[in-house]
């Protein structure tokens, strides 16, 4: 048995002959978009990004570029090296199915966009390319509703199956947000196969 004072660095050791493999997964929205960042299958990060006001007269395509600037600079504040990004991709739906505005469907889209976009160009500024992977909200979420009102999404349908595959570690970073990161984090845990299995927990909810 290794003395308890050598297993710290033995972890870290090790940490360092493992590659480091970040996973970008954005919720995406032109005013309150969210984003959780997975590191080595593990959520290490969520957050409801804030985008700054740009004022009356800006252009749709200068709010999307404003919401993915927000995004990238989230990332590198978390010093995250993205090699994959997941997210929805928005839904048109016919009919009386439809309940968003599809103008507003647009602007997600280009929020995609301007991401994907975004995180290539670094990549391949490393020599690499970037892995997308995208899921119209069916695929990921089924048809679970959520609750977006502040400090209920947890206990909705969707947010109630997110969080039991969740670790207590995990756990503890997703208390913090709201619905817009709940939904990143959802996508995040479909893109790694997470979602779909639940995990045997000390504690569940």
């Amino acid at each position: 048995m290794l003395w308890p004072e050598l297993r710290p660095r033995l972890q870290r050791f090790l940490r360092l002959l493992v590659p480091v493999s970040y996973l970008l997964a954005v919720d995406p929205g032109l005013d309150s978009p969210g984003a959780a960042l997975f590191r080595n299958g593990e959520l290490v990060a969520a957050a409801d990004i804030v985008v700054s006001a740009l004022g009356p007269g800006v252009s749709h395509g200068q709010r999307a570029l404003a919401a993915a600037d927000a995004i990238v600079n989230w990332v590198v504040a978390q010093r995250a090296t993205v090699s994959v990004v997941a997210h929805e991709w928005p839904q048109i739906y016919a009919g009386s199915k439809s309940r968003a505005n599809p103008n507003n469907l647009i602007g997600m889209a280009a929020v995609d966009g301007a991401v994907d976009c975004a995180f290539a160009f670094i990549a391949a500024h490393r020599g690499e390319q970037l892995e997308l992977r995208t899921y119209l909200p069916a695929e990921w979420a089924g048809q679970l509703p959520k609750d977006t009102h502040k400090g209920k999404y947890w206990n909705s349908p969707r947010g109630v199956r997110i969080w039991s595959r969740l670790s207590d570690a995990e756990r503890a970073i997703a208390a913090r947000v709201n619905h817009d990161a709940g939904d990143s984090i959802g996508i995040g845990l479909h893109a790694l196969g997470r979602l779909g299995v639940r995990r045997a927990l000390s504690t569940g909810r």
